[in-house]
């Protein structure tokens, strides 16, 4: 599904488990409680997309776009999820569990993250500028 347009598109609930979506547009699309089980979703576009509830359980986000993005209360790895150059830039991540998660170089600019658990993750070179961190955990976070 390599450039598919699939902006706006209601898959609330959908099951996409598996799914090869690089680079695939999601932009404002309803993906609530959709399950995206070790999907690939490598360079995806997904800005303003709602997230709620999602299960990312092993799933690639590496160089994904979640800009403006809502992921609150979704399900990702517990052991971390793939991050890395992605763009989470205005995201709702309050409450999420990121830890462990590799961040490497990702931009958080002005997102969300109150009360999220980073702790373990890595944030190397990742622009923090403006987020919001009240009640954030980052024990053990690499932040260099």
């Amino acid at each position: 599904m390599d450039s598919v347009d699939l902006s706006d598109a209601n898959l609330s609930g959908k099951n996409l488990n598996d799914a090869i979506l690089t680079k695939v547009d999601l932009t404002s699309a309803d993906l609530r409680k959709a399950n995206f089980y070790k999907s690939d979703l490598r360079g995806a576009i997904l800005k303003s997309a709602d997230l709620r509830e999602a299960n990312l359980v092993d799933a690639n986000l590496y160089a994904a776009d979640l800009t403006e993005a809502n992921l609150q209360g979704a399900h990702l790895s517990s052991n971390g999820t793939n991050l890395k150059y992605a763009n989470l830039s205005s995201a709702t991540l309050v409450k999420l569990e990121l830890n462990g998660s590799d961040l490497t170089e990702a931009k958080l600019v002005a997102a969300d993250l109150s009360e999220a658990n980073l702790s373990n993750a890595n944030l190397s070179k990742a622009d923090l500028s403006e987020a919001k961190l009240h009640g954030t955990i980052l024990t053990g976070a690499d932040l260099r």
